[in-house]
């Protein structure tokens, strides 16, 4: 049923791992043309030799809305949300386990959708102002109104007969219980924001003419959602789904010319943060009790914001390169700047700052992710190098490392040897040593900045060591600002990038048989390091263009 009630149910996975591929490759941006294995688009009949064989489409998994894209959507309903408090509904993406929601989630939701779906109900004048009609003088004109909001915004444009005649019983269900029109449009705003059509992103595809049965597309509409949720982290807005429902989101240069200018628009900004904060694992409320006392709630908050503009300035406000991710700079207030310890920034408001180029390196020395897994006095180095090993390098030790890799007590009198020193002695142990010698050494090059994010030249009177390299044998480096400089330049860095968004793209984990995608996306990429043009890129991927057929 189209808009049964999640009530009751179990979440479904995001992930089959049956066949997790990247697909094909990527066009070469600007022409259009699909410049890879798989039927050609254009037109729905003709299929093309592939420049890389893919023998069968990639599997999508149902996906559900992260809590981002969550907040996104249910603030079209006009009410505030903030301090409001309901179970995030999955994991990252990026963890080797099945993301799922819990029954916390599912009674959770309903409990507040419920009270989302009575507050937007609550005033005549106030529902009205939303549909766009007076509900007291036309109520029939605000019925249909309200079906089309309901089909348009919460299910993105995903509709047919059945649907309409469900919202309609509802409706009639709403109104004869509480006896006015606002008590049928709460019922039916209760019952669509628990919908599998609002809490996940549904696809059924439609078959490729002339290609193999398993060959599949997504319909224009839900090629609509794919393109809002990767690039927007919302739902399609209302010249996507126009362009969808004249058939212009097959041809491969139709979707192009839609993502570049969704790319153009400040929404793309969402999408972007949405990505790094991912990356970075800075999803969640801030963990309570783990950091300095000068760590405020408001600084935590300065902090994100930092990270959330210099993420943003690095893609659009410049050449938009891989590099600029690296560059010493930052997004900083006076007020932030201070607790710092940095001069010279004064006033309110956020604006682009140059930093010391032998000290910092963007995103590597974001202060926002690195307190994160710190305490008062202890930074927690694995820890830290277990993100940033598996975000800029794909280097993943064992799931569930952070668990083992915090217990080195952090010390309770200032320390008589260095954080390094106390992790030497963990980490000799043979059952610790492998994962310690791919983590370890990029955690201790971030040493000089402490567990409340600023910078520090000794700990505890003592010198800090920053020195390390890429485990078993790779390059060398000496502190955040060498291995942020390897990071910009290293193919191994730059390739990990790509897979990155191609995961974050396509909702799932890689495997051996992307290594195709893969390949033709970082050539584009060693030609043109621009991340908005890596994005049009995947749009042009037989995995992003194609699925595979429903049974």
């Amino acid at each position: 049923m189209v808009v049964a009630a999640l009530v009751g149910c179990g979440h479904v996975s995001k992930r089959n791992d049956g066949n997790a591929s990247v697909g094909g490759a990527a066009a070469s941006g600007g022409n259009g043309s699909s410049g890879s294995g798989g039927p050609t688009p254009s037109g729905g009949a003709a299929t093309e030799p592939p420049a890389c064989s893919l023998s069968a489409p990639p599997e999508v998994p149902l996906r559900a809305l992260g809590a981002s894209a969550l907040q996104n959507e249910l603030a079209q309903l006009g009410q505030s949300l903030d301090g409001e408090v309901y179970p995030e509904p999955s994991s990252l993406i990026y963890d080797d386990q099945e993301p799922n929601a819990s029954a916390t989630f599912v009674s959770g939701h309903a409990a507040f959708v419920q009270g989302l779906a009575r507050r937007v109900t609550a005033d005549a004048a106030g529902l009205g102002k939303l549909l766009g009609c007076d509900v007291k003088a036309a109520a029939q004109k605000c019925q249909a109104k309200l079906f089309e909001f309901v089909v348009a915004r919460l299910f993105r444009g995903q509709t047919s007969a059945e649907t309409e005649a469900e919202l309609q019983q509802v409706f009639d269900m709403g109104q004869g219980l509480v006896g006015d029109f606002q008590g049928g449009a709460r019922a039916v705003l209760e019952v669509a924001l628990q919908s599998p059509e609002f809490l996940y992103r549904v696809e059924v595809g439609r078959p490729v003419e002339g290609a193999p049965a398993d060959w599949s597309r997504p319909t224009d509409v839900e090629m609509a959602s794919r393109l809002s949720f990767l690039l927007w982290d919302r739902g399609p807005d209302d010249e996507l789904l126009a362009a969808a429902a004249r058939g212009e989101l097959t041809d491969p240069a139709d979707i192009e010319a839609q993502a570049r200018r969704m790319l153009a628009d400040e929404r793309a900004r969402a999408g972007v943060r949405r990505f790094y904060r991912e990356l970075l694992r800075l999803t969640g409320a801030f963990p309570e009790g783990h950091a300095s006392p000068e760590l405020t709630p408001e600084i935590v908050a300065l902090m994100d914001e930092e990270f959330n503009g210099f993420v943003e300035r690095a893609t659009f406000d410049g050449p938009g390169d891989y590099q600029a991710l690296f560059s010493p700079s930052s997004w900083l207030n006076g007020r932030l700047a201070s607790y710092y310890g940095l001069p010279g920034v004064k006033g309110e408001a956020f604006r682009a700052v140059e930093l010391d180029a032998t000290r910092y390196a963007g995103l590597l020395t974001q202060p926002a992710w690195l307190v994160r897994p710190s305490s008062a006095t202890w930074t927690s180095p694995s820890t830290r190098g277990w993100i940033a090993a598996g975000a800029f390098l794909c280097q993943v030790a064992p799931l569930k490392p952070p668990d083992a890799i915090v217990t080195v007590q952090p010390p309770q009198e200032p320390p008589a040897l260095t954080t390094r020193e106390r992790l030497a002695e963990h980490a000799s142990s043979p059952a610790c040593a492998g994962c310690h010698q791919l983590i370890d050494p990029i955690g201790l090059a971030l040493e000089h900045f402490d567990g409340a994010g600023r910078y520090r030249e000794t700990e505890g009177g003592l010198a800090i060591d920053t020195r390390g390299h890429w485990a078993p044998s790779g390059p060398t480096f000496e502190g955040a600002a060498e291995l942020g400089a390897l990071l910009a330049n290293e193919d191994t860095a730059r390739s990990c990038f790509v897979s990155q968004w191609a995961r974050f793209a396509f909702g799932r984990a890689e495997e051996q048989r992307n290594e195709c995608a893969r390949a033709e996306l970082l050539e584009q990429f060693s030609h043109d390091p621009s991340v908005p043009e890596l994005l049009v890129a995947l749009t042009q991927t037989d995995s992003f263009r194609f699925r595979k057929a429903q049974p």
